[in-house]
Parts: C-alpha cells; structure tokens; sequence
C-alpha cells in the first residue's frame, strides 16, 4: 500500500537544516560508487551543491519539496527536481532513514508527477547509483525505464 504524502515547497530554514546530511549523503554515494575518493568526496559534493543550488531554494528551475505525510503533516523526506521546458530531473529523493519501507517514496515519486505537470514537465529523469538495488527496484515498479547505462571497469 502507498502511503499518502504532501509535497510541501521547502522553506530555505529548511533547506538549510538538511543541507549538511544531503551533501554528506552525496558525498558517501560517490564513494561507495568508486566515483570520488574519501579524501575528495566531500569537498567535490559541496562544490556540486554550491554549482547547482547557488540560491539555495530560490535556484531558478529548481524545486525542492519537503515530503509530508499527508495525514500527520510530519516531514518524512525531501525531494529535489529540476525542470527545464517539458524534461524534468530528479536530484534528490530522500526519505528519512526512520521513516523508510512505508511507501512514502512511492507516494512521493507519484506526486511528483503531478508537481511536474503543473510546471509544463512531460518527461521526469533520475540517475540512481548501482549500489542502490532498492531504489532502483522502486523506480521500475513506478515506470521508469533505462534509456542508458554507464559502465565502468576500474584498471587498479
């Protein structure tokens, strides 16, 4: 069953609070994908934030939601979409960690289809890392389909 949620516009006092853990998660995801070293990771995860959301939440073409509940309006996640005339990307979903195996990204990832409809958006992308079988398994269960696939033979 999915849960039912509220997309809600992140305040920027909000963005701000959570601005540590998502440049920190980033940061761990590319290590993890052998991308970025530890040493390197989290300065180049910063440095990507600052390149991409150089506003904060008042970034042109970039929305950002805090994820709700939508019976108890507790804030269970975050989602970050960036939209460009009818192509949409997702940067960033996240569901908090006491929060998972709910539905609750699910349900964000469907209202997100409609957020992105009423802002013009036809076609909603995502990169999901290899590392993250569930996330991808989500992903397929709502409809998305690979259109590419980046692959990697390290030479060490």
């Amino acid at each position: 069953m999915t849960a039912a949620v509220v997309l809600e516009p992140m305040t920027e006092s909000d963005f701000q609070s959570r601005l540590d853990f998502m440049i920190t998660d980033y940061a761990q995801e590319n290590v993890k994908a052998g991308y970025w070293t530890e040493e390197e990771a989290q300065q180049k995860s910063s440095e990507t934030f600052q390149r991409l959301l150089p506003d904060g939440t008042a970034t042109a073409n970039h929305y950002l939601y805090t994820i709700r509940d939508g019976e108890t309006k507790e804030s269970v996640g975050l989602l970050w979409l960036f939209a460009q005339g009818s192509k949409g990307f997702i940067y960033d979903i996240m569901i908090d960690e006491d929060q998972r195996r709910r539905g609750y990204g699910e349900a964000a990832m469907l209202a997100l289809e409609a957020e992105g409809q009423k802002i013009g958006v036809t076609q909603i992308g995502l990169h999901v890392f290899a590392h993250n079988p569930a996330a991808l398994k989500l992903y397929q269960k709502i409809g998305y389909q690979f259109k590419s696939y980046n692959m990697v033979k390290d030479l060490e």
